[in-house]
Parts: C-alpha cells; structure tokens; sequence
C-alpha cells in the first residue's frame, strides 16, 4: 500500500484522506483534466480543471482541488509538472491514480480563477 508521504508543514491529511479514482479511456482519448505542480516543495499537484465527458469527468469524483497523491504506484510529491505528466503518459489502459481533497488548497485554486464547484470564473 501507498503511503502518503510529503514534507509539506501544510500537508496534514492522513492515508484516510485518500481516494482511489480510476480513468477509463481509449487509447487515443485524452484524460480531461489539468493540474498545477509545485517544483519549489514536496506538495502533491493540484487539480485545476476536470472536462466534461472526458474520462476524469465521468469517473464522477474528481475535482478542482484534489491533489493527485500517486498514478499508478508512483507518488506524485514534489515532481516537476512534466514528471507528473511522463507518471500519466506512461500508464497502459485505465489510468489508476490515488487522490485527496485538501481544503488547506483552495486558496490555491480560486487564485488561479477556479471555482472549487469546477466552474471556471470568467
């Protein structure tokens, strides 16, 4: 099992705070969501949107404001935007990614003019 594990002295949620959420596509499918890494601490990245009827909006949990804790077995701490995504890009068949909301995060979010609703502000 995965532990959550980060450095972060605003990072402290637990592993109950953890959620699994899988991305079912086809291989050409795009996943249908955005995120936002912090390559200056060891945070999870923060996700910043979630397209409709795309597979991350299907699956019907995720949102604006969920940290992306791991894909697949890899923790998602502290990389780099690019990591987080080379994480994903590598991932064969359904994505099987572990998340948690982190309410110390949405100042995060409305700054970058997100809604926590996953509106976007105009």
């Amino acid at each position: 099992e995965l532990a959550v594990v980060s450095n972060a002295k605003e990072n402290s949620l637990t592993d109950s705070d953890v959620r699994d959420a899988i991305l079912k596509r086809s291989p050409s499918e795009r996943l249908g969501l955005s995120f936002k890494s912090d390559v200056t601490s060891d945070d999870f990245p923060i996700i910043t949107e979630v397209v409709d009827n795309s597979p991350a909006g299907r699956e019907g949990t995720l949102q604006p404001g969920d940290e992306i804790v791991a894909v697949g077995e890899s923790s998602t701490s502290g990389l780099s935007h690019t990591e987080v995504v080379a994480l994903f890009l590598s991932q064969e068949g359904d994505i099987h990614m572990k998340v948690r909301f982190n309410p110390d995060k949405v100042h995060i979010i409305l700054r970058l003019g997100v809604c926590v609703c996953g509106l976007r502000f105009a």
